[in-house]
């Protein structure tokens, strides 16, 4: 008998290949987990940093597609989480607050479209792209920090947040961006030197990104941050400055 199967834009997976622990369906591909869905009943939904040993690394497209008993989603633990699919998010109209991690690098169309409640959103300093819907109607939205390394956003992004003001940082993309299409916006200052990550802490974190860095293993947020000896290259000898500062060593760079 030949079988017809129906490609929709979300990913096709065979349905043997599926394992559900602690609520999230997922599975592995090349010792790296993918959630599919969510079947648990948690308003607070963390997103582990493993499942079954393997480090989650990507939420598929409508992973938790209008889940309306959500109200928040921690990415905290999901240290090795680099995508976040299309439509992933798409109506769950209980989630209030986002924060991004640096680690995730890739937002994905409508991702976070329609979540009516979401107030404030944090972006952190690996995406580089805010694709087209990613936002749309999400009409509580207040207020969004958009890191500098964020160099393009879709015109469409935010269409329907009539509230929203943008927080920035001077002479950004997203400044640029909130002027041309009359969103208030306000200047942040900016991260301190050694902030690798554009987390807003300096930390073994930054160290350890600049290491990768130097493997071509990490695209650097922001060169200058990094370059915390200001000889105008980033290498070894940055990382083991702000190791000396973390332990004390050194009070300043």
């Amino acid at each position: 008998m030949l079988a017809v199967i129906i490609l929709s834009s979300m990913t096709a997976f065979a349905a043997d290949s599926y394992i559900t622990i602690d609520g999230f369906t997922f599975d592995i591909n090349n010792s790296e987990a993918v959630i599919h869905d969510y079947e648990g009943n948690s308003e607070n939904v963390v997103i582990p940093q493993k499942l079954l040993k393997a480090n989650v690394a990507a939420i598929d497209n409508y992973a938790f597609f209008e889940n309306t008993g959500i109200k928040s989603v921690s990415f905290e633990n999901a240290t090795s989480l680099k995508t976040i699919g299309e439509n992933a998010f798409n109506g769950c109209t209980g989630l209030e607050t986002l924060n991004i991690p640096s680690n995730v690098t890739t937002l994905s169309f409508g991702a976070f479209q329609k979540c009516s409640a979401l107030r404030q959103v944090k972006i952190g300093g690996g995406v580089n792209s805010i694709p087209e819907q990613c936002f749309y109607n999400c009409s509580s939205l207040v207020d969004i920090e958009i890191p500098e390394s964020v160099t393009s956003i879709a015109d469409n992004a935010f269409s329907g947040c009539d509230k929203l003001e943008i927080y920035c940082y001077e002479f950004s993309y997203a400044q640029s961006f909130a002027e041309e299409h009359g969103i208030k916006y306000v200047i942040l200052d900016k991260y301190d030197l050694g902030d690798v990550d554009l987390s807003g802490r300096i930390n073994i974190r930054d160290v350890s990104f600049i290491q990768l860095s130097i493997l071509d293993k990490y695209n650097l947020p922001a060169f200058r941050y990094a370059d915390v000896n200001r000889d105008g290259k980033v290498n070894i000898r940055d990382a083991t400055t702000i190791q000396l500062y973390l332990v004390g060593k050194i009070k300043e760079f």
